[in-house]
């Protein structure tokens, strides 16, 4: 994938940024014609009017006709900008300072919500490294030669002749704009994985450095440096863990309002969703046909079926739990909800596991559900395991379109989130929506006045309602 570079005004270079980000910096007014622009940080520059960016006219282009421009919602900020907004638009929030450092961007249709600091150009923008002063070059190293642009005839959005270019390829500025969000996502998970190691890299060296040579003065036999060594080893195996674990912070019925989902990242996983709404009912949807609605009660975290056992250790009978569902202590400032009613005494169901009861931890703009596994009693303490599941939060929708053809349930909840209900189908339901050749059918969708039927293999075919003399 082809990255850019461009001269700010005091001839320090900026980048890499996508062919999209150029694009979008250029309608903000953050570039100008005259602004130098390369395809490696050295160049050859030339300047951003020969590169497809601006008209004849030197007025900004908007992308090839037929492109789908990607949008943005924040979470962080005033409600009135939440979105959603195109990058140009936060570009130029970014260059006024307008955005919150700490508020978080996600990408329409993605699960991913990133810091904005920390999602390309805007993060360049946020700690003033690029402002319209320095991009407004009129002096920047532009290539006296150039040769002639590849010029796409199907775009209709610049007027006049072609224009020409130095290195720099403007067909890699007409690309699909997705695959560069792609990218920028993908910078983002690898700086954060770098950041970590090196934090553990100077942890490591810091032990290393300090703390094992105190033992040298007062000790001389090996075993202080071995001992020194392993407290060292079990501080560093400590933090790991620590780091490891989400943060806890006080989490309110309030933040968990509203559709959350797991999406498999393997074509035949099995999703997940559920949906608090503020009247205190609830949905819970699995792919596969397992479904549940009922009402939610917000306890007290102390609150649980299990003070009554007697002290010492009481283990979960939960088996065989899923490789995604960690591990982690339950903290005070974990919410706790208990499940009431449902259809014919059904249990909700995370999967194969019952979540009649469980906790709730919102952190970093993700919620996490856990199910109590272990519980350790003593006189003076109580401490409680729980496997926990993360699902990204997802606007929910009041109606849905014509069905595809081969449409299933992971499918449906990855397009439109939680349903507004989705309960088992009585005996009745059952034979109506009965076919031979088909699984078996489970549950009652409903998206708005929109009902569908979701079979055993995660399936979805419109709702047949039983006839009255069945």
């Amino acid at each position: 994938m082809t990255r850019f570079y461009f001269k700010t005004n005091d001839e320090m270079v900026a980048g890499p940024f996508t062919g999209f980000e150029l694009r979008e910096a250029a309608l903000a007014r953050l570039l100008l014609p005259d602004t130098g622009v390369a395809m490696t940080a050295d160049g050859p520059w030339t300047r951003a009017a020969n590169v497809g960016l601006f008209s004849n006219q030197n007025v900004p282009l908007s992308h090839p006709d037929g492109t789908a421009v990607p949008e943005f919602r924040l979470k962080g900020v005033n409600e009135v900008f939440e979105g959603p907004f195109k990058l140009h638009e936060l570009i130029d929030f970014a260059v006024r300072q307008l955005l919150p450092s700490n508020a978080l961007i996600q990408p329409v249709g993605r699960l991913d919500w990133v810091p904005v600091n920390q999602f390309g150009i805007l993060g360049d923008c946020l700690r003033g490294e690029l402002s319209r002063n320095q991009t407004s070059a009129k002096h920047a190293p532009v290539s006296k030669t150039a040769e002639p642009l590849r010029w796409d005839p199907t775009v209709t959005s610049h007027d006049g002749p072609p224009p020409v270019i130095s290195n720099v390829d403007a067909a890699d500025l007409m690309a699909d704009p997705k695959e560069d969000i792609d990218l920028i996502l993908s910078d983002h998970r690898e700086r954060m994985r770098q950041s970590i190691q090196e934090r553990m890299t100077s942890i490591q060296e810091r032990m290393t450095n300090k703390t094992i040579p105190k033992f040298k003065p007062k000790f001389k036999f090996k075993t202080a440096y071995i001992g020194g060594g392993a407290v060292a080893l079990l501080l560093v195996g400590v933090l790991v863990w620590w780091i490891k674990q989400p943060s806890m912070p006080q989490t309110v019925r309030s933040e968990v309002i509203g559709g959350w989902v797991l999406i498999p990242s393997h074509k035949n996983g099995k999703a997940f969703g559920i949906a608090f709404n503020e009247d205190n009912t609830c949905v819970v949807f699995n792919s596969d046909g397992d479904c549940w609605s009922g009402d939610f009660q917000w306890l007290d975290n102390t609150t649980s079926e299990d003070e009554s056992q007697p002290l010492g250790q009481m283990n979960s009978k939960v088996a065989n739990t899923p490789s995604n569902h960690h591990r982690f202590a339950v903290k005070e400032g974990d919410g706790y909800i208990r499940l009431e009613g449902g259809f014919s005494g059904k249990e909700p169901m995370l999967g194969d596991i019952p979540i009649r009861e469980c906790f709730v931890r919102q952190d970093g703009g993700q919620l996490w559900i856990g199910y109590l596994t272990n519980v350790d009693r003593t006189d003076a303490s109580q401490s409680r395991d729980a496997r926990w599941v993360q699902l990204w939060p997802r606007d929910r929708a009041t109606s849905i379109g014509p069905l595809d053809v081969d449409m299933r349930g992971t499918a449906l909840l990855a397009r439109y989130s939680v349903p507004d209900e989705a309960r088992p189908l009585d005996p009745f339901e059952i034979t109506a929506n009965s076919d031979p050749k088909s699984p078996e059918p489970r549950s009652l969708v409903r998206y708005g006045a929109q009902q569908l039927t979701l079979f055993a293999d995660g399936s979805v075919r419109p709702y047949k309602a039983p006839k009255k003399s069945e």
